[in-house]
């Protein structure tokens, strides 16, 4: 019988794909709503360029958390370096739209769980090859 996967890494794994897919879809929505965004008088042009660049966040975020639950599964040290870059670049987007009442809630939900990811990574570190 083969070695059994750490649980840790079972979970930060399967979380970072869940994350992802989670990016992935929402920044796909957000450019399907961006064309109708730019209709929006006076302001729809500033919204639909902002719109635009947390869509393009996303997207790099998104395929930086599967590429990392991939590696992570096959036990790789190169899933918690993707992992801990993906998780940084969220650090900071979401830090500086805490202040900003439209975005406090899922920005401080964004951090929680990206530190909460953080502490797993380091938790894990030595499990992996």
């Amino acid at each position: 019988m083969g070695s059994k996967r750490p649980s840790t890494i079972v979970i930060l794994s399967i979380l970072f794909y869940i994350f992802g897919a989670i990016g992935l879809g929402s920044s796909f929505f957000a450019f399907v709503v961006i064309p109708y965004v730019s209709l929006v008088p006076f302001i729809g042009w500033l919204s639909a360029g902002i719109l635009m660049v947390f869509a393009l966040i996303g997207v790099i975020i998104g395929i930086l958390d599967i590429v990392a639950g991939y590696y992570l599964w096959n036990l790789r040290k190169t899933g918690a370096i993707v992992g801990i870059i993906a998780c940084g670049l969220s650090l900071a987007f979401s830090i500086p739209l805490i202040p900003v009442p439209m975005f406090t809630a899922s920005a401080l939900i964004n951090v929680v769980f990206d530190i909460m990811l953080l502490a797993l990574i380091i938790s894990s570190w030595s499990m992996l090859k």
